[in-house]
């Protein structure tokens, strides 16, 4: 459980909310689904909750993809219903936070091409720990986008869930800045990913040898592909590895500033689809809550220098 001020947080079309004495109280605490699971749900909860972290206004929670969708295009709404309810209930404020982490089992089964990638040593197992999928898979960022749109259509204008002030997309369990805590890794080197940093690239020039000039050479153990040396041709192209071990050099280089660019842009494209998504498909009733974490890949650099 976590105790916060919004402070700590960006927000999208949130602002101040009252509380129902007339009252601004910008204070959070969240309940997982993992702990509703364990704890379960209900005013005495929320009164041992009050009593042991003193007064808060919001219930930060989460409702996960694979609670509404375990079966393709079949969506339950119950959970999520339910506990936006039982905080209602309780006269306090929801924020759901829509857990596309851990998706379906039937996601990664239908496509096996979307498992996210490590950016470690060739070989590495941390490579594949992380089991969340790559959104750069336009099937699953459809998928994904799906999911968001569709819980947030259950909460329209005059469905008697006024408390729910706002929805908020999570991608990597705070990983969201594609970073793998547990392994000292970058992510995400899935196919796809560099399908479309490399169109990015080219977006901006075309010329395979004004990058390839503009980033000297990357050291082998960082290429993605080592065999592949100082080339010139746009399917060979690619970002170094980065991982903990990898020293200060990538964090110094130009390769690493414009990978961490194009990840920087690319992650603010599906937030901001995931939250215009909310905000539309909830009749323009829902606002949209980002973590800092999910905005802003500074703690990339940051671990990718410093971690050991």
């Amino acid at each position: 459980m976590l105790f916060g001020s919004f402070a700590w947080a960006a927000t999208v079309t949130l602002g101040g909310l009252p509380d129902t004495a007339g009252r601004v109280v910008p204070t959070y605490v969240t309940l997982w689904q993992s702990q509703i699971r364990s704890w379960g749900v209900g005013p005495k909860w929320f009164e041992a909750a009050a009593e042991a972290l003193g007064e808060f206004g919001h219930v930060v929670t989460s409702v996960n993809w694979d609670d509404i969708e375990r079966v393709e295009g079949v969506f339950d709404m119950a959970p999520a219903v339910s506990i936006a309810k039982a905080i209602c209930g309780a006269g306090l404020k929801a924020i759901l936070v829509l857990d596309a982490w851990k998706p379906p089992a039937w996601v990664l089964a239908q496509h096996p091409d979307a498992h996210i990638t490590g950016g470690g040593p060739l070989g590495h197992p941390c490579n594949s720990k992380s089991s969340g999928p790559s959104y750069a898979h336009p099937a699953v960022r459809a998928l994904t986008l799906r999911f968001f749109e569709r819980v947030a259509a259950a909460f329209p204008a005059g469905a008697g869930q006024q408390c729910v002030v706002a929805l908020s997309p999570n991608l990597n369990n705070e990983l969201e800045a594609r970073y793998v805590q547990e392994c000292d890794i970058f992510t995400d080197y899935n196919p796809h990913a560099l399908h479309r940093y490399r169109s990015w690239l080219r977006a901006q020039n075309e010329d395979a040898k004004y990058w390839t000039s503009r980033w000297g050479s990357i050291p082998p153990n960082q290429r993605v592909d080592p065999a592949a040396g100082h080339v010139t041709k746009w399917n060979t192209i690619a970002p170094p590895r980065v991982w903990g071990e990898s020293g200060a050099q990538p964090a110094t280089s130009l390769a690493f500033w414009d990978w961490m660019r194009f990840r920087e842009v690319e992650n603010a494209g599906l937030l901001r689809e995931a939250c215009d998504g909310f905000y539309t498909s909830s009749g323009r009733t829902r606002g949209c809550f980002l973590h800092f974490g999910e905005v802003f890949s500074s703690i990339d650099a940051i671990n990718g220098a410093q971690a050991r």
